[in-house]
């Protein structure tokens, strides 16, 4: 059975809801980032990161890669993982994109809004990545112009 370690107030989210989408069976391992540096779990991600995916013997981190491994392996061709392999080119690009063009700001942003003490948050540093969030963000937007979705008209896993 396939086990996925993490929280869903971490990247295990988009994991979580692959697995939803796919409709998959899988076991949820909550496991709090302060977790994350035990024996028992830096044996499965030695870099001591949610989330972590077992399936079978195989064990995977990293959440793009995690999804991109489910809809390949679980997913029908034409569903969740695109049929042609133009489009699962255009799935890794887009998934890789989100990762260095969005995420590193929306973590600036969450951490200091959901995760830091008030009088400690850093109302600059949450402008200066809204900011920054701009220009990809446009770059997103204009990708979208006359599609429903990243792919053009079908929802697939370059949405998470």
């Amino acid at each position: 059975m396939l086990k996925l370690h993490g929280t869903s107030m971490s990247s295990a989210g988009r994991c979580l809801w692959a697995l939803e989408e796919l409709g998959l069976e899988y076991e949820h391992i909550p496991t709090a980032i302060a977790d994350t540096r035990t024996p028992a779990h830096l044996k499965l991600n030695p870099n001591g990161h949610i989330p972590v995916l077992e399936d079978d013997r195989l064990v995977l981190f990293e959440s793009i890669a995690i999804n991109l491994y489910l809809a390949d392996k679980y997913g029908r061709r034409d569903s969740l993982w695109p049929a042609s392999v133009e489009d699962r080119g255009r799935a890794y690009q887009w998934s890789f994109w989100a990762v260095t063009e969005i995420e590193p700001y929306l973590i600036v942003m969450i951490r200091h809004e959901m995760f830091t003490p008030p009088e400690e948050c850093d109302l600059r540093a949450i402008e200066g990545a809204s900011e920054a969030l701009k220009a990809p963000l446009k770059v997103l937007d204009d990708h979208l112009k006359g599609r429903d979705y990243i792919l053009g008209n079908k929802f697939t896993i370059a949405e998470s």
